[in-house]
């Protein structure tokens, strides 16, 4: 199955059937399937040479704050620097436009496999298996602060992390929230994590290595 990047629609065809525009994101992926959905963008499966690879595509067009704009920026930049087995490398970074709408890009590599909230709806963890699990997301956080600057994700939780089909080792996903400096060096930023596992100090926009830590317990 592909989906027309220009209507949206299923086609089987180049040019597409619908519209008779090009059907490939950027006049090279394929668009597969939406994994995801949020308010200024989606997130597909998609391939290209036989490459199967993660898009998230985001609008442009509706209202996107600077500093959203900024942690694009920040999240592409930081990506492009890391090498790590449990995070998903940095494909390409592209802008596009369909109509009158731009689109920011940015490619991934594709982790098959559910993410840990999806997981535990089938599977109960025992005291010893939770402690794994934390041992294995305490490696990835390891290497990231132990970078110079540190690199802080900002948005540890379940959904980001994905339990690969291949061999069962969780991955770290998402790195939209990513600061890759201290505040002592840059001062206080927006405040951005999720509710429920973001360290007291991520709502007035400082954090450190041990927020991270502080939403992995």
């Amino acid at each position: 199955m592909q989906f027309c990047a220009a209507c949206g629609e299923i086609t089987t065809m180049q040019p597409c059937a619908a519209c008779g525009g090009d059907p490939l994101l950027g006049g090279r992926y394929a668009l597969r399937e939406l994994l995801g959905q949020g308010s200024h963008g989606m997130t597909w499966r998609a391939d290209r040479d036989g490459e199967v690879v993660a898009i998230k595509v985001i609008n442009l067009g509706h209202g996107l704050q600077d500093d959203a704009q900024q942690a694009l920026d920040r999240e592409v930049s930081v990506l492009r620097q890391l090498s790590h087995p449990r995070i998903p490398g940095l494909i390409d970074d592209f802008s596009t436009r369909s109509g009158m709408t731009r689109y920011r890009c940015i490619v991934q590599a594709f982790i098959d496999g559910p993410n840990l909230l999806d997981a535990l709806e089938s599977t109960r963890y025992t005291p010893a298996e939770v402690m794994l699990v934390i041992a294995e997301i305490a490696d990835i956080l390891d290497h990231l602060h132990g970078l110079t600057p540190p690199i802080i994700h900002r948005d540890i939780k379940p959904q980001n992390l994905i339990l690969r089909a291949a061999d069962q080792a969780l991955v770290l996903i998402d790195f939209g929230s990513v600061r890759d400096t201290l505040v002592g060096t840059l001062g206080g930023t927006m405040s951005v994590g999720t509710v429920g596992y973001m360290a007291p100090e991520q709502i007035t926009g400082e954090v450190c290595p041990g927020s991270d830590l502080f939403a992995l317990g």
